[in-house]
């Protein structure tokens, strides 16, 4: 839900007018979690929840380890606790993140995905000699990049804008 991240007073205004008005334009309005189907139903009923889906396919050999692993993740010592997605500030919990690179020294925080922390949070996160900041990857590399993990982690924070979603 877009409409719930930080944001100036006018931009907020614009995305909830735009959300309204889209919503009640659409000829059909498909979400992903229950907080989005329950808000978007208080506008109209026919709204349909669609939760993310995954081609379990596409990553079972990460499972199995039977890949060769991305180049991304030479150096990553073991235990390495693996985040993929946008690190976004409304949505991502840095200091649970540096508290996990804190209690897990020996191991590697690998962040793979999309930056858009400002320069001050992404310092913060960064100020842990073992987190590991990718950036984005093709989507057909995740896998090779994933067989690297030994945890799959998603730390989001608990609010608005990260119960409007269903990660993947």
């Amino acid at each position: 839900d877009w409409t719930t991240i930080t944001q100036s007073a006018r931009a907020k205004q614009w995305a909830i007018e735009e959300d309204t008005y889209l919503t009640q334009q659409a000829d059909r309005v498909v979400v992903v979690s229950d907080s989005l189907c329950e808000k978007k139903r208080q506008q109209r009923q026919d709204v349909v929840l669609v939760p993310n889906g995954v081609d379990a396919q596409r990553y079972a050999a990460v499972s199995h380890r039977t890949l060769t692993p991305h180049t991304k993740t030479q150096g990553w010592t073991h235990p390495v606790l693996g985040y993929t997605g946008m690190l976004h500030a409304d949505r991502f919990d840095i200091e649970l993140t540096r508290e996990l690179a804190r209690r897990f020294p020996q191991g590697t925080l690998a962040l793979v995905g999309p930056n858009l922390l400002d320069g001050t949070r992404l310092e913060r996160l960064l100020s842990e000699p073992n987190i590991r900041v990718t950036g984005p990857v093709p989507h057909h590399e995740l896998p090779n990049i994933m067989t690297a993990f030994d945890v799959c982690i998603v730390p989001n924070l608990l609010n608005a804008f990260s119960e409007s979603q269903n990660p993947l």
